[in-house]
């Protein structure tokens, strides 16, 4: 339990440095955006105590985030911040715990609604984003495909339904 305590606390303060503005004002996740990195956002996932969900969701995340090499970048942002410190425009209804995943000039975007608790997921994701084979397997794990697009001129980006 004291490991699993220590895992969700390691994995507040990478989410937390992950998104500090950077000495110039533009923020980390502009700066990510702008180097064409992956961008990884958890969406509402806030620890509570016993919270046996978010420790599992801990874990997976940070077992891919250990996994993948070169150009990603993890974020966390919650729903309701309001003003311009919000990262996202979120254009849909949206679980606890969801991730959300895009990339600069890349036309695939996904959602997962609630908890990612399948590291198949974070597979199907990482196959894609590093334009990989996809084995049949994996297409069952699928998030669901939607638009991003950057709010010009605001550092924030926009997440809404494919149409």
């Amino acid at each position: 339990m004291q490991n699993m305590q220590r895992l969700i606390v390691a994995a507040l303060v990478l989410l937390a440095w992950g998104c500090a503005q950077a000495k110039d004002g533009e923020t980390s996740l502009a700066k990510a955006w702008s180097n064409g990195s992956v961008i990884v956002m958890t969406l509402d996932a806030t620890p509570r105590e016993a919270d046996e969900t978010y420790g599992d969701f801990a874990y997976y995340l940070n077992e891919f985030a250990a996994s993948v090499e070169g150009n990603w970048a993890f974020f966390h942002h919650v729903s309701g911040a309001g003003g311009t410190d919000s990262a996202l425009d979120v254009q849909m209804a949206i679980k606890p715990y969801s991730v959300v995943v895009f990339q600069r000039g890349n036309p695939l975007a996904y959602v997962h609604q609630g908890p990612i608790l399948e590291p198949q997921v974070y597979q199907f994701i990482q196959h894609r984003f590093e334009d990989r084979a996809m084995p049949e397997y994996l297409q069952q794990f699928s998030p669901i495909p939607v638009n991003i697009s950057e709010v010009p001129g605001t550092g924030r980006f926009r997440v809404s339904i494919s149409r």
